[in-house]
């Protein structure tokens, strides 16, 4: 008589004990939280992406607003929604095709793909200020550290994702109010 199929048998058994979830879905805000503290911390180490904060909030370059309130709200919207970023994320690593490394980064015809689907360009962000974004983002500074190493090239890392949507939010919502 053949058993019934129970993932706390299966080959999956020992994701319980060893995920960061502890248990065999990642449920709960605990694992995203990690996962956006992680992308954060890299993310902050950018010199271009603070200079970029600085170039183009209103609050920041008027005095009115230090540097540091103004990433912190970044940051805010980001947790709210960051499980779904790492969906999207997953999803277009998946699209990509890649394989060893490089299919946990998002490739450059995958990141077109989604600013397609997502229907980004419009009146005030076109298809080329897109791919202009992903190619800002996806310069390496320091070519030899430990993070350009294993950076894919020509793809994107998780916390590169989260610069460019903050500069697509820029040029969109942005630029609208200035119109």
């Amino acid at each position: 008589q053949r058993r019934a199929w129970r993932i706390e048998e299966s080959i999956f058994a020992p994701r319980a004990k060893e995920s960061d979830a502890r248990a065999f879905y990642n449920n709960g805000t605990r694992v995203y939280d990690r996962c956006l503290e992680c992308d954060w911390k890299r993310l902050c180490a950018e010199q271009r992406f603070w200079r970029f904060v600085k170039k183009n909030d209103a609050g920041v370059k008027a005095g009115a607003q230090a540097i540091e309130e103004e990433t912190a709200e970044i940051k805010a919207v980001f947790k709210k929604r960051y499980k779904h970023l790492l969906q999207l994320f997953d999803y277009y690593c998946l699209v990509g095709g890649q394989v060893g490394r490089a299919a946990f980064a998002i490739s450059e015809n995958a990141y077109m793909q989604l600013i397609k689907e997502t229907n980004m360009p419009d009146e005030h962000l076109t298809v080329e200020e897109c791919s202009k974004i992903f190619i800002v983002v996806n310069f390496e500074e320091d070519k030899k550290s430990a993070q350009s190493i294993v950076n894919e090239d020509k793809a994107l890392m998780r916390f590169e994702l989260l610069e460019c949507i903050v500069r697509i939010a820029s040029e969109k919502f942005c630029a609208a109010a200035l119109a």
